[in-house]
């Protein structure tokens, strides 16, 4: 048997997969110090950006401690065209209150957020850069 297992092993870390990225020339995140971006990610995108966090108080007025964590989700896909896309923003939390008294727990969706953004001006949109030539002159005393 434990060969078997390791046959197995061995067998499905062969397997290869093959995976589609975001074929834009840049990826326009929003989750740096999540922010909103001005720009969409473009037309028939899947973007899916993700956060875990910690939760640690201690409230001395009220006598409670609380221990937990939270998940945050952001979908973005780009809809009908290049500057539309809808967004939903989902925060799922989780904490555990031990206080003097009593001992309990809560979990549930923190906030639910959809949305739309369409782009209305775009400043790199027919930008040239000018060509500026530079002429050197010597003059001779």
């Amino acid at each position: 048997m434990p060969k078997f297992k390791i046959l197995l092993v061995t067998a499905f870390s062969l397997v290869t997969n093959y995976n589609f990225a975001q074929h834009t020339d840049e990826i326009n995140s929003n989750r740096p110090g999540e922010s909103m971006s001005a720009y969409a990610v473009g037309k028939s995108v899947i973007q899916v950006e993700t956060g875990i966090y910690g939760i640690n108080e201690n409230h001395r007025l009220l006598g409670y401690d609380a221990n937990g964590y939270g998940l945050d989700l952001d979908l973005r896909y780009g809809f009908l065209m290049e500057k539309l896309e809808v967004i939903a923003n989902i925060q799922y939390q989780k904490q555990d209150f031990v206080s003097a008294f009593d001992q309990y727990s809560k979990s549930n969706l923190k906030q639910t957020v959809l949305g739309a953004k369409y782009l209305l001006y775009d400043p790199f949109k027919n930008y040239e850069k000018n060509k500026c030539i530079q002429l050197e002159s010597e003059s001779f005393l």
